[in-house]
């Protein structure tokens, strides 16, 4: 397989307040075979604003997000309202729920989905947590979604100002 991903990011804050709103594209190819042949492509258009201040214990953010896979035929789309907040000085947590729904595909789909994880801080550099939920997951490698529930424990920590190290385990259930 062979993936070229290119991507386009706008950000600013509303004013002079605490709100803070972004935009972005990102379209990538998907080449199936060593000669470039069996070509595919996806497409996500994604607006967001999202709090930054704090005076509000946990920071809202509100999306909104289109993908397609076909040449702009069906689409999925989904709209996003996710919080995350410090519990403690080295323990913060995340929750969101969403609505999706696709057009131009049949049948077409309507799922409430949602996710939560709580992340600890174990060192400067280090942090691990655990994350749940039922969401849509996109392939990196391929254009392929699906809806999948999952459970996933992580772990991160920063080698060197430019490496980072990361592992994950993860256990999915999908629709596929």
């Amino acid at each position: 397989f062979f993936n070229n991903q290119a991507s386009l990011q706008a950000t600013s804050m509303l004013g002079s307040t605490d709100w803070r709103v972004w935009g972005n594209y990102t379209h990538n190819d998907y080449w199936k075979t060593f000669n470039f042949t069996n070509y595919q492509f996806r497409d996500l258009w994604r607006i967001a604003t999202g709090y930054e201040g704090n005076s509000l214990p946990f920071s809202p953010i509100l999306s909104y997000q289109v993908m397609t896979q076909d040449a702009y035929k069906s689409f999925w789309h989904q709209i996003q309202l996710q919080g995350s907040g410090r519990i403690t000085e080295n323990v913060r947590m995340q929750a969101s729920v969403e609505y999706l729904w696709t057009s131009g595909y049949h049948p077409s789909r309507n799922n409430f989905l949602w996710s939560t994880g709580i992340m600890h801080q174990f060192s400067r550099n280090g942090s691990h947590g655990v994350q749940v939920g039922q969401q849509l997951m996109a392939d990196s490698n391929t254009p392929e979604t699906q809806l999948v529930s999952y459970y996933r424990y992580y772990i991160n920590y920063q080698v060197a100002q430019r490496i980072q190290a990361s592992a994950y385990a993860q256990f999915s259930n999908g629709d596929r």
